[in-house]
């Protein structure tokens, strides 16, 4: 048998146990700063109060202006049927304003929702 001058240290490796992530709870416990989520504020405004600020009024024509805008965002701009082709443009054009809107709303609520640690 052969011995050379430099021989690799050897060490143990060291091994967990199998339930060792799993038996301690953690240790950073994490919960909502508040009671509650945050509600997205188009669950209560309505397609009226969207539309006016934009000068989009001739959308009242075909959609009811009570009618909730998260329900209008759900709308496939696809399977808007109307003749004049100004005004689908127009529906489609706040349908898509409509979704940008509630997306960046969402984002905005994201944002401001924190974490106790």
């Amino acid at each position: 048998m052969i011995h050379s001058e430099f021989s690799a240290p050897t060490t143990p490796i060291r091994r967990w146990k199998r339930n060792f992530y799993g038996c301690h709870p953690p240790s950073i416990t994490r919960r909502y700063s508040s009671a509650y989520l945050p509600v997205s504020p188009l669950s209560k405004r309505t397609l009226v109060e969207f539309l006016r600020p934009r000068k989009l009024e001739e959308v009242l024509t075909v959609y009811p202006g009570d009618m909730l805008l998260h329900k209008f965002c759900q709308l496939d701009p696809n399977n808007v049927n109307v003749e004049d082709e100004s005004l689908r443009e127009k529906i489609v054009f706040a349908i898509h304003a409509a979704k940008a809107f509630q997306i960046s709303e969402e984002v905005r609520n994201f944002d401001s929702f924190k974490l106790e640690v």
